[in-house]
């Protein structure tokens, strides 16, 4: 019978032809042959499509933007009830009791602030879209409302309260719809609401000249709702690139957290396989244990694979109970007759403190496989008995056990990736048990000295999450200064058992950064608001000159109020510097003093005292931007300042004071607005790491079940119908001991050559080996990322599977070695052919073969 290789070290005997499997296209990291059901003698067949839920993607919800358009709402709600209680007055005065349409204004007032001010109540709890609903209505209803006035009541107003009440809500409609619109639709409904209120203002005042007045209106409008639409649009817009950004780095870190759990997972069932599953398949198709022994084993294996069959898509079981150090000997005893009875047993321990079951099971796999490494091994070329010991002692409050021979020895450098018994089932398996750790010492000649150890130092992460937002960075972004664009989190370096993965994470979208203007705007969006202050101010200027007493004057508290605003909008860090606030502060004190100087009382009008409006829209753009207190010292200062000079020239205090208040309101709203943010800040940062730590956790648990559900597949489909044929005790025939043999040097390649255990390589490597060829696949590529020879692992993996079966349907006899070459080389693979002749052909990551 023609000899079977499943790799340079093993020679199993041959097998009967067997037709090749049907071809599926080959995946960058294959893990099971694909298109292969799972055989019906599996009692548990792993349901990978339930077992493997869509967790990757984290929870889809916007909590940035949710919550701060709540915040927006609640605002909102603040905002109406200051304007509504502003307008009763001149509501009271303009719509007397005993007219006949004294109810329909009533109802009006209230929808036009009832509506608004519902939307603040209700902004924590209620339904956004319910919300949204709201404030469109109220949008409408206002229109509406002013419309009727346009065409109803087009004439004078009484002295002293000629303008509109409706006009002191056109900013709380304006925001609401900026709050849950386009930044288009918000722009229009606002440029609209400003017109119709200039036009209201224009046909309703006293005053000589009304075109000019409502055409003021117009442009102040403009000016205190363009800030407030721009802070809101702003606002929205750094919560989305929050949002955004929180998304990606979630998706980054479950892509690396389903990542580490398939690498683990991937790894303890091919530590299974080796330790159990293989030497049972090779033990049984070599015949060289009796058929009761090789029962046990294969029994032993088929109760593991059904454990891990029945932990799939289900919660974990209770901790078993720790086992004590004396059964812990024990099982070292009974393992020492099965694997090595020459080996001598030591034990130093001195109490019986008992050691985690999962612990306990990690030590006694890993020192079962080191006493079979040396009873195969050590007294290779040796002409007298090896000396192996097993000592157990105990080692900073856990346990050590050191197994010890005095055989031939090996170079640990020189040991080859494929190596799976030493690289995983034993120092991969106490690498992936926190606490534990596994060392090898070994030279040529000299013998070798394995050591396992446990101790309860607590769980060792070999990939750090991704750090979340912190409260600082989220703070930032929420009071509109410009967020950089999101980055994926950088891969933390690669663990001995966490390799990289091969295949890169999908790269998500970056956001893309919002404008760098003022309050989220463009600079030429600020650069326009800038202008419109300027025009209304120098407006302003020009028509009270009657009432100065000194044109230079004028113009000096002109120019300064001038260098205040493009001082305040001027880029600048988030808040904004004390030194410039406190200088533009200073320009707004010489202002007013300047203005109480040349203002001739005797003549004095409402609008003389422009400087009120043009200083309060200032200190709203230093509250918005970081400065809130120091923004209300100024305003206070202001009004004190103001309120006196009126009383000091015999004018009414109560005029100053509703003035003050008036323009008060505007700055409550903004103030409000910022501190909510800031106390937002916070808490979107703690819910931020909460759904990133839950969006790991459920990839976590998906991809582990996915991949063990692929793994237990693969497993059950070449070995469990061979395993239950051992486990029944009877004698194997010729011909099931070869399809024992073949399972083994399958299954070994799909381990040691994941890339190339794809079709058409697994039926090419099993018509060759029918042949007699000695057929050796490996991976030596790891599982580093892409950014080696093979930008297009698909493409690539694909092109050199088609390369590698031709090669083999094209060789008779002789070896074959395949192998996908480490990451970074020039060249993606190699085969080397040793026939009649011996030839290395060498492929390129554009499939072309030298």
């Amino acid at each position: 019978m023609p000899p079977l290789h499943s790799g340079a070290a093993d020679a199993p005997p041959g097998t009967p032809a067997r037709p090749r499997m049907p071809i599926a296209p080959p995946t960058a990291v294959p893990d099971a042959p694909p298109g292969t059901p799972a055989p019906p003698s599996s009692p548990r067949p792993p349901a990978a499509s339930a077992a493997a839920p869509a967790l990757a993607h984290p929870a889809t919800r916007f909590p940035a933007s949710e919550r701060v358009t709540r915040l927006l709402y609640r605002v909102l709600g603040v905002a109406t009830l200051l304007a509504g209680l502003l307008s009763l007055v001149p509501f009271a005065a303009q719509v007397p009791a005993h007219q006949p349409p004294f109810g329909l204004s009533v109802l009006a007032w209230l929808l036009v602030v009832g509506l608004p001010l519902s939307i603040g109540v209700l902004g924590r709890r209620a339904p956004l879209h319910v919300l949204r609903t709201l404030a469109v209505l109220g949008a409408v209803v206002y229109v509406l409302v002013l419309c009727l006035w346009v065409a109803l009541r087009a004439e004078p107003l009484p002295a002293g309260h000629d303008i509109p009440w409706i006009l002191h809500l056109s900013g709380v409609t304006a925001v609401a719809v900026a709050a849950c619109s386009s930044p288009r639709a918000a722009w229009t409904y606002s440029v609209s609401v400003c017109l119709l209120a200039g036009i209201t203002r224009g046909l309703t005042t006293n005053e000589a000249e009304p075109v000019l007045v409502g055409f003021q209106d117009v442009l102040y409008s403009l000016l205190v709702i363009s800030i407030f639409v721009g802070l809101t649009l702003g606002v929205r817009r750094s919560a989305a690139s929050v949002d955004e950004t929180e998304r990606v780095a979630r998706l980054a870190q479950a892509d690396r957290a389903a990542d580490v759990a398939r690498r683990r997972e991937r790894l303890t069932v091919d530590a299974l396989i080796h330790d159990s599953v293989l030497s049972t398949l090779l033990i049984a198709g070599l015949g060289r244990a009796r058929p009761a022994v090789i029962a046990r084993q294969a029994t032993a294996s088929l109760t593991q694979l059904n454990a891990l069959a029945d932990a799939d898509g289900h919660p974990r079981p209770p901790l078993p109970p720790p086992v004590p150090q004396a059964e812990l000997v024990q099982r070292l005893a009974a393992l020492i007759r099965e694997t090595a009875p020459d080996a001598d047993l030591i034990s130093e321990l001195t109490g019986d403190a008992g050691v985690p079951a999962e612990a306990a099971t990690a030590i006694l796999g890993a020192v079962g496989e080191a006493l079979r490494n040396s009873a195969a091994s050590a007294g290779t070329g040796r002409q007298r008995a090896v000396r192996r010991s097993v000592i157990v002692r105990p080692a900073a409050d856990g346990i050590e056990v050191v197994v010890r021979d005095d055989g031939v020895g090996f170079d640990p450098r020189a040991i080859a990736r494929d190596r799976a018994g030493i690289a995983q089932s034993i120092i991969g398996r106490l690498d992936r048990l926190p606490g534990g750790l596994a060392t090898v010492h070994s030279s040529p000649g000299a013998g070798t000295v394995i050591a396992v150890a446990w101790a309860p130092t607590g769980p060792i992460e070999t990939d750090a999450p991704a750090a979340p937002a912190t409260e600082a960075a989220v703070s930032e972004s929420l009071t509109t200064r410009p967020p950089a664009p999101a980055v994926t989190p950088a891969s933390p370096a690669p663990s001995p058992t966490a390799p990289t993965s091969s295949a890169a994470s999908p790269a998500a979208p970056s956001p893309a950064p919002p404008p760098t203007g003022l309050l989220g705007l463009s600079r030429r969006s600020t650069a326009l608001i800038l202008a419109l202050f300027l025009t209304l101010h120098g407006l302003f200027t020009l028509t009270t000159l009657g009432t100065s007493r000194s044109l230079p004057l004028e113009l000096v508290s002109f120019a300064l109020i001038v260098v205040a605003a493009a001082a305040v909008v001027w880029p600048a860090a988030q808040p904004i510097p004390l030194g410039r606030t406190l200088g533009i502060l200073v320009l707004c004190a010489v202002t007013t003093l300047i203005m109480f100087v040349r203002t001739d009382a005797r003549v004095f009008t409402a609008s003389a005292f422009w400087h009120i409006a043009a200083v309060s829209v200032i200190v709203l753009i230093l509250a918005a931007r970081g400065r809130s207190f120091t923004a209300w010292g100024g305003y206070l200062a202001l009004a004190a300042a103001t309120i006196t000079w009126a009383h000091l020239h015999a004018l009414d205090p109560a005029l100053a004071v509703a003035t003050m208040v008036h323009h008060a309101g505007i700055l409550v709203a903004g103030t409000l607005l910022v501190f909510g943010l800031g106390r937002m800040a916070g808490t979107l940062a703690d819910l931020a790491a909460k759904l990133a730590a839950r969006a790991a956790a459920e990839a976590t648990l998906g991809a582990a079940v996915h991949e063990r559900a692929l793994q237990l597949n693969r497993v059950n489909t070449l070995a469990r119908p061979a395993l239950e044929r051992i486990a029944r005790g009877i004698r194997l025939t010729d011909a099931e001991r070869t399809d024992c043999l073949l399972a083994e040097a399958t299954m070994r390649d799909a381990i040691r050559a994941r890339r190339l255990f794809v079709e058409p390589v697994i039926g090419a490597v099993r018509a060759a080996r029918q042949r007699g060829v000695e057929v050796s696949l490996l991976d030596d590529y790891g599982d580093a990322p892409g950014s080696g020879p093979c930008p297009d692992a698909t493409g690539c993996l694909a092109a050199l599977a088609e390369i590698v079966a031709a090669e083999l349907d094209a060789t008779a006899q002789g070896s074959f070695t395949a192998r996908v070459l480490p990451a970074g080389r020039s060249d993606l693979a190699t085969i080397v052919i040793d026939a009649a002749e011996q030839r290395m052909l060498l492929i390129a990551p554009d499939g072309t073969v030298q």
